[in-house]
């Protein structure tokens, strides 16, 4: 009898207090809207939307669909280059996209890009010689 119960406990409290080891995974490539299937760098933003710098433009992803900005030669508030190289979230929740022809600044709230980083810096007292990256805290 005192195996009996001593086995009905093991077995019973590995029931109560085992935890799950249930992962739900998604893949996420072209076939989905990702605009290119090598993404150099990944960012989530303050208000949970992931960015993905690929080869070939920026992917922002807001668990349903991509919406994918490139750079376009006619329009000066799109990319300065499709080949995105480091991604960050800045001062005033604006996205700072390093390409390889430098950096760009999203406003989220207009959905524009801007490639004039020295009037930002300047605004927050940093000097913009010898800028290569920006890294917040809190």
């Amino acid at each position: 009898m005192k195996r009996f119960f001593t086995i009905f406990f093991v077995f019973y409290s590995c029931v109560v207090f085992g935890q799950s080891n249930e992962f739900q995974f998604s893949k996420l490539d072209i076939g989905e809207g990702l605009s290119h299937n090598q993404v150099n760098c990944i960012l989530k933003d303050h208000s949970g939307f992931m960015w993905f710098g690929t080869l070939s433009g920026l992917s922002k992803y807001d668990g349903y669909k991509f919406k994918i900005f490139k750079h376009e030669e006619s329009d000066t508030v799109s990319l300065s280059d499709d080949f995105m190289v480091s991604l960050a979230e800045g001062p005033d929740n604006n996205l700072w996209v390093e390409t390889r022809n430098g950096f760009n600044i999203y406003d989220p709230l207009k959905e524009i890009f801007s490639h004039n980083i020295t009037g930002a810096l300047k605004a927050f007292g940093v000097p913009s010689q010898n800028f290569t990256a920006l890294k917040k805290t809190r």
